[in-house]
């Protein structure tokens, strides 16, 4: 590669010590995105040069996005690694799987960009697991925290695959997701649930809506 570039976490941006960590490099400036093209081709390595892993999980003329699994990551001292590129014969130097490894049942960017009210869209799994997800009815929309997102709204859903390997409540687990409320529930709905979304059965609900039947979701977190 003919150009590196060092990248810098500073020890007071971190709490605590972390290992085999998915961090989010998002860049939006066009000048900077462009001179990092291929990005298809771009390579990280920790400071000693050891290779790590990464994903590209959105390339646009101003827009970037991109995870990288960083070995070890501490509030005792700064973070240093580094980006590789200008190569334009590398490609295919992304390992998305490699990158969420670290017991991780899923990951799903919800980049895709889906036809409102279709239930024929997929969102990737990141993982190996393969527990893609199926749209119903939500769309694809721009302008988002990081990246691309979906618009879900009443009676829409994203329905994760082997929906068995999600033992909510059997184990302890964390579920992240990044949210923007409409509103607060006006109806019920939920950010992660396993359910029989007909039925006012128990079953889990992260974040849930303060009906009677979300309230019965809730209680087995």
């Amino acid at each position: 590669y003919p150009k590196r570039r060092e990248l810098r976490i500073t020890k007071e941006r971190v709490q605590g010590s972390h290992t085999d960590f998915p961090i989010a490099i998002v860049l939006t400036d066009a000048g900077l995105v462009g001179a990092l093209a291929p990005t298809v081709g771009l390579a990280f390595t920790d400071q000693n040069n050891g290779k790590i892993a990464h994903e590209i999980a959105l390339t646009e003329p101003a827009r970037l996005v991109a995870w990288v699994e960083l070995p070890s990551l501490s509030d005792a001292a700064d973070t240093v690694f580094y980006v590789y590129y200008g190569d334009p014969n590398a490609s295919g130097t992304a390992d998305p799987s490699a990158t969420w490894d670290n017991g991780f049942l899923a990951v799903w960017h919800l980049e895709e960009a889906v036809s409102d009210g279709q239930n024929s869209g997929k969102h990737l799994d990141s993982t190996l697991g393969g527990r893609d997800g199926t749209q119903h009815g939500n769309r694809g929309i721009d302008g988002c925290r990081v990246g691309r997102c979906q618009d879900v709204g009443d009676g829409e859903w994203i329905e994760a695959a082997k929906p068995a390997d999600f033992k909510l409540g059997d184990t302890d687990l964390t579920v992240t997701a990044w949210v923007h409320l409409g509103d607060m529930f006006a109806k019920p709905a939920g950010i992660f649930a396993k359910s029989n979304p007909g039925k006012a059965e128990d079953g889990h609900m992260i974040l849930g809506a303060n009906s009677e039947w979300a309230q019965r979701l809730i209680h087995k977190l």
